[in-house]
C-alpha cells in the first residue's frame, strides 16, 4: 500500500544545531553552578568546597573540548565532497604564529614557526588545513607543562611538502603506563576527537598524517605529508 505524504516516516536527520545549542547551555548552567561555590568557597574556605570545584572545572573543560571536535567532525560528515582549490599553506602557519606571544604569556609554552621558503602552494581546502593545524598546536599545547617548546616547520622536499608539528610533552599514551597516565592527565581523559579530527582534514585533502614517538627525545612528532601542487 502506497503511502500518503502525512503517513511518510519524517526525515531522520540528526539535529546539529539543536544538539550544539542544548549542549553548550549545559556546560553554561555548570559555570554558573561554579561560580555560586567560588562565592561560597570564598565565604568558607572548606575542602569539600575546594575539591567539588577542581572537580567541575574539570569535567567541563573536558566536555567543551569533546563536544567542539565532535562538531567539527560532523560538519565534515555534512559536506561530503570536499571543494578543493589551490592556496598558501604558508599563511596558515603565519596565523598560527601570530599565537607565539599569548602561549608564552598563558601556557608558558614557547612556540616556533618557520616556513621555508616563504609561500607554499597546495591543493585542499585551507578552512581544514587550519582547523588542523590550530588542532594540531592545540595538542602539542596540551601535552607540554610549563616551559615546554613546539616546533611548527614547514619545509619542500624532493616531490612533496611536509609540515612537522614537534613538542617536548608527555608523549604517546601507549608506551608505558606511566605514559598513559601522563598522557589522560594532560589531556584530561579526552575521546581522542582531536586527532581523528585531524586525519579526516588530511584524507578529504588527500594528504597524509603519521603521529610518533620522539626518540630519544621526549614528546610527540606529528608529520603531514603534502603533494606538490
Amino acid at each position: 500500500m502506497r503511502q500518503t505524504p502525512q503517513e511518510q516516516p519524517e526525515s531522520m536527520e540528526f539535529p546539529r544545531r539543536e544538539f550544539e545549542s542544548v549542549c553548550f547551555h549545559a556546560i553554561g548552567l555548570v559555570d554558573q553552578n561554579r561560580e555560586y561555590l567560588q562565592m561560597h568557597l570564598r565565604e568558607s574556605g572548606d575542602a569539600p568546597t575546594r575539591q567539588a570545584l577542581a572537580d567541575m572545572e574539570l569535567q567541563t573543560a573536558r566536555l567543551e573540548r569533546t563536544l567542539s571536535e565532535m562538531m567539527d567532525l560532523m560538519a565534515l560528515e555534512e559536506d561530503p565532497v570536499p571543494s578543493r582549490r589551490g592556496f598558501d599553506l604558508c599563511s596558515v602557519l603565519r596565523q598560527a604564529a601570530s599565537l607565539r606571544e599569548e602561549m608564552a604569556r598563558q601556557a608558558k609554552v614557547r612556540l616556533t614557526v618557520s616556513c621555508e621558503p616563504d609561500t607554499c602552494p597546495v591543493l585542499g581546502s585551507p578552512e581544514e588545513a587550519e582547523l588542523m593545524v590550530f588542532h594540531l598546536l592545540s595538542n602539542a599545547l596540551r601535552a607540554c607543562g610549563t616551559g615546554g617548546k613546539v616546533q611548527l616547520t614547514l619545509r619542500r622536499c624532493e616531490n612533496f611538502w611536509k609540515l612537522t608539528v614537534l613538542d617536548d610533552g608527555c608523549g604517546l599514551p601507549e608506551t608505558s603506563r606511566e605514559a598513559w597516565l601522563e598522557n589522560r592527565r594532560c589531556f584530561l581523559g579526552g575521546a581522542g576527537l582531536g586527532l581523528l579530527l585531524c586525519r579526516e582534514c588530511c584524507r578529504r585533502m588527500g594528504w597524509d598524517l603519521q603521529v610518533e614517538q620522539r626518540a630519544p627525545e621526549k614528546g610527540t612528532r606529528a608529520v603531514v605529508t603534502i603533494p606538490l601542487c
